[in-house]
């Protein structure tokens, strides 16, 4: 290998170690987690929210939820797909509190529950500054339409 190929790659490598330190890698809930995967196999990077494995996982079943929602970097943007994990694993967050908090295994949502989520103010800026036609827009109207079922 050419000497100049491997800086090359070695700056590539270097490039993606730095924004992975400056990305956030996990959302604080405890129960949902976001990871960054860089180029699978059909060579695309995203951001995967996810529920952990146990009560959560259970939860998602329970409840006829996702237990995972994937974000493309190329399809959506970096900082786009970053976001909407962070705001997927927020909402599924604080559903799994809010049902964890009635210590019933049964227990079924009612409508004042489900109008009781609010995002934070940091994704009404997002939402607002995201051009109408954008994928990243039809993604976070997804999120903001996801509801359980009553």
């Amino acid at each position: 290998m050419p000497l100049h190929s491997f800086d090359a790659a070695w700056e590539v490598l270097e490039q993606r170690r730095e924004h992975r330190e400056r990305a956030p890698t996990a959302y604080p809930g405890t129960q949902f987690l976001t990871l960054f995967r860089d180029e699978d196999e059909d060579g695309a990077s995203r951001w995967v929210a996810q529920a952990t494995k146990g009560a959560a996982y259970d939860w998602c079943e329970q409840h006829h939820l996702r237990k995972y929602s994937s974000f493309t970097v190329r399809h959506v943007g970096r900082a786009e797909s970053s976001t909407l994990a962070l705001q997927w694993c927020s909402k599924m967050q604080f559903f799994f509190d809010l049902w964890m908090s009635q210590r019933k295994r049964d227990y079924v949502y009612t409508e004042e529950d489900l109008e009781s989520y609010q995002p934070g103010d940091g994704w009404n800026v997002f939402l607002q500054g995201l051009p109408a036609d954008s994928p990243a827009r039809e993604r976070a109207e997804a999120l903001v339409q996801m509801q359980l079922k009553l």
